[in-house]
């Protein structure tokens, strides 16, 4: 039995060595996920820069939140994206231009943040607008933002001065002068917002010591913005709305703090006004002091704080009463009075006088350059999202949307 058994055996396997060897396909060591592909945790590599997927969900909840807007809204989504590789890029632009330090993009993004919010007002990029970007991340974008434009040639100052002659024309005589200013009112204009303001920072009292400064000059700067926005008719109309949202939430977060919402608070500002006016005189005697030994008002804003203009060409009826009175009877390289100006402590020197009437392309080339200039860096603000990514390769997850607009 045995021995039969073995011999079915050896002929099984005899028959199965005349069969042929069947066709074997080679093990694939191939990895199933390419060596670059972004990573399942993370939402892009930008620049070689890994983007957190938990950053990009972090800042749909803080969108989402905030308004009616769902976080399975494409177009929130795209945004969103926008603006997450764009911080990315631009923090690689500073490091490549040697400005990652924060004093150094401050004193290079100030005169052109100024120059903005005073020739715009400054508009703020559409993909601004979206978490996570913060005003701590403008002055760098401003930066890079400005490295990107490239100087205009003598026909393109020529048409630009064509095309903007009606400012240079005016009845009243011009002034090209040197100022600095340095605010001490936060007044809008708007009454909603500066309800807003003046509660909040009656509220800021009931804030830990450590943090009311910081929480105090983001009042300030939310105060600047509406205030260059309420010039516009249509946005002042908004910006009601958005102040009256602003004080809700406000209410909200902190009455659980002591604040009190409910009652007025002018009598509080009016009193906070005139301490910050008394407190800041010395700051301001000071800068005027430096103007009238001839310093740069771009290094005196930068060293005090305020806001500065160089050798800017300016109408009289341009310049606010107190501030055109102070220059009358100035001779060239003079300083006038220091003065309160609507609510800023402002001092200017003059430069030099030209009568009423069209002021001539040689006495404004420079002025017309700037404004050139700060044209171009609004729109190249907001184009800077699509010039980087040309000029960085980005991959997105692929399960995530694609930064072009489409559905």
């Amino acid at each position: 039995m045995l021995a039969s058994s073995l011999r079915m055996f050896l002929g099984l396997l005899l028959v199965a060595a005349c069969q042929p060897e069947p066709t074997t396909t080679p093990t694939d060591t191939t990895p199933t996920t390419a060596p670059d592909a972004v990573p399942d945790d993370a939402y892009a590599i930008a620049g070689g820069v890994t983007i957190p997927r938990l950053a990009f969900d972090e800042a749909i909840a803080k969108a989402s939140a905030g308004g009616p807007a769902s976080r399975d809204d494409r177009g929130l989504r795209q945004r969103i994206g926008i603006a997450l590789v764009t911080r990315e890029l631009v923090r690689l632009e500073l490091a490549r231009l040697g400005a990652a330090d924060g004093a150094e993009v401050a004193r290079r993004a100030g005169p052109l943040a100024a120059a903005l919010e005073r020739d715009a007002p400054m508009t703020v990029p559409t993909w601004w607008s979206m978490p996570p970007m913060s005003s701590e991340d403008m002055p760098g974008t401003i930066v890079v933002a400005a490295d990107h434009l490239a100087p205009a040639d003598d026909a393109a100052l020529a048409a630009a001065y064509e095309q903007s002659k009606p400012r240079w024309t005016s009845e009243k005589a011009w002034v090209r002068v040197d100022g600095w200013a340095l605010r001490f009112d936060d007044a809008t204009g708007v009454p909603q917002c500066d309800s807003y303001i003046a509660k909040y920072r009656r509220c800021s009292a009931k804030f830990p010591a450590a943090t009311q400064p910081t929480v105090i000059a983001d009042l300030s700067r939310q105060a600047t913005q509406w205030r260059g926005n309420a010039e516009d008719p249509e946005y002042r109309e908004l910006l009601k709305t958005e102040c009256e949202a602003a004080e809700t939430e406000a209410m909200q977060q902190t009455t659980s703090m002591g604040c009190d919402w409910n009652s007025d608070a002018k009598s509080d500002e009016k009193k906070a006004t005139a301490a910050r006016k008394a407190e800041l005189r010395a700051v301001a005697e000071d800068a005027r002091a430096r103007l009238v030994a001839g310093a740069d008002p771009l290094a005196i804003a930068e060293a005090l704080g305020g806001v500065a203009t160089a050798k800017l060409m300016l109408a009289t009826d341009e310049l606010g009463k107190k501030v055109a009175a102070s220059t009358r009877g100035l001779a060239a390289g003079k300083t006038g009075k220091l003065v309160d100006d609507a609510g800023a402590w402002t001092v200017v020197r003059l430069v030099e006088r030209h009568p009423a009437g069209t002021l001539p392309l040689e006495v404004v080339k420079s002025d017309v350059a700037d404004d050139l200039r700060i044209r171009l860096l609004a729109a190249a603000l907001e184009a800077l999202p699509t010039t980087l990514r040309g000029k960085y390769d980005v991959k997105l997850h692929a399960a995530v949307e694609s930064l072009d607009a489409g559905p």
